[in-house]
């Protein structure tokens, strides 16, 4: 596997086979895992800045319109997301031969039209996004950053596609925090967002109330990298720049 600079992200579009892998010469890549070792089959590249984050929507099963989405955040503080029309035929027109790497340029994804439309969220974050989250239910866009005064930002994206440099949103939703947030885990049937942050702590937060979080947690000493609201249960899963923690709540 070759790439264009470090990889700072990656995730799978289980129903296309498709592995997609961010890197740090501000490119996309896209192979297919139906064959070992993966293909690389489309390269996104010539991005503005750099992607630090993805996420993935699959189709919504029996869904009139299957159309998978791709979120991306990047260095700039931008979010992005990427709607494939004709994902079950191919992600982006085909130019090259079979076996060759099919060039798309971030400038001139006008041109592929009928496949792709991309919404653009710029400036959603002063500082880098450390990571993004595509939410089924009113398809929310969430993104957080290290910044105090948007440090977790939620955006609602229409139900139609939108075209190339179309921001199609409703108003968003700010978090603000002072030590900023470097990740979370939005679980809608809980009702909870719960966030990580550079000072070491678990914060818990109500959707409808993020003027101040319905709970604080401690026990890391590092900045906190991942959080994870176990499924079906009350436990949650973090992990920090040192060490792992498990906590049980009410």
């Amino acid at each position: 596997m070759h790439l264009n600079g470090w990889i700072t992200d990656c995730i799978h579009m289980d129903e296309f086979s498709s592995l997609v892998v961010a890197s740090s010469g501000r490119c996309l890549h896209f192979f297919t895992t139906v064959v070992t070792p993966f293909v690389e089959r489309f390269r996104l590249d010539g991005m503005k800045d750099i992607p630090t984050s993805l996420a993935y929507m699959a189709p919504a099963p029996g869904a009139i319109r299957a159309e998978p989405l791709l979120g991306v955040g990047d260095d700039g503080g931008d979010v992005f997301v990427l709607r494939f029309l004709k994902a079950s035929t191919s992600l982006f027109k085909k130019r090259e031969a079979d076996g060759e790497i099919q060039h798309v340029y971030w400038r001139e994804l006008h041109l592929q039209a009928g496949m792709v439309t991309l919404s653009i969220m710029p400036g959603c974050h002063e500082s880098p996004v450390l990571q993004v989250d595509l939410k089924p239910t009113m398809l929310r866009v969430v993104s957080c950053s290290k910044s105090s005064s948007r440090s977790l930002l939620i955006r609602h994206l229409r139900p139609q596609s939108g075209g190339i440099d179309n921001p199609v949103t409703m108003p968003s939703v700010t978090l603000r925090t002072g030590p900023g947030i470097t990740c979370f885990d939005y679980d809608d049937e809980k009702g909870l967002i719960v966030t990580g942050s550079t000072d070491g702590k678990i914060r818990t937060w109500s959707p409808t109330h993020l003027a101040k979080p319905w709970m604080v947690l401690t026990g890391h000493a590092a900045t906190i990298a991942a959080v994870c609201l176990v499924k079906q249960s009350d436990f949650l899963w973090s992990l920090s720049d040192q060490a792992v923690s498990t906590k049980k709540g009410n």
